[in-house]
């Protein structure tokens, strides 16, 4: 335990936490940072961008299965809460950790899902011959 002039005792292994989680935030800002000071811009066109009504029934989607699947854990895993026995910050501790890695898990499916179906798609116009501005790559 640390003695801290506004907290009072606080233990040495939740300053460690807060430290490594505010380290660790910090290395991913700096490589943020180069990696967006580095990277060209895409040359494809954004004529396939998804619309306003697509975004908002996604994230929709997204956040009510990461509340449903978040709420099914928590009560697997910590039970039903009642009066006699709710322990309201574990309860929501475990709630709001796994609704954050379940949209998390949602976002890479919906990244990787929808770029293969978006390769696909060229695949599909340069096969049929449809697409004559951008003839496929060389193979050599």
């Amino acid at each position: 335990m640390v003695r801290l002039p506004v907290v009072g005792l606080y233990p040495i292994c939740r300053i460690l936490q807060h430290a490594s989680t505010i380290f660790g935030m910090g290395i991913l800002c700096i490589w943020l940072v180069c990696w967006y000071r580095t990277t060209d811009p895409s040359p494809q066109a954004l004529g396939n961008a998804v619309s306003t009504k697509r975004k908002i029934a996604l994230w929709a989607a997204f956040i009510t299965g990461a509340v449903g699947g978040a709420a099914i854990r928590v009560v697997v895993v910590s039970g039903i809460p009642t009066y006699y026995h709710f322990a309201p910050k574990r309860f929501a501790g475990q709630f709001v950790i796994t609704m954050i890695a379940l949209i998390w898990w949602e976002l890479v499916a919906y990244g990787v899902f929808s770029s293969k179906a978006a390769a696909d798609g060229e695949a599909k116009e340069y096969a049929g011959g449809k697409r004559r501005d951008h003839p496929p790559a060389d193979r050599n």
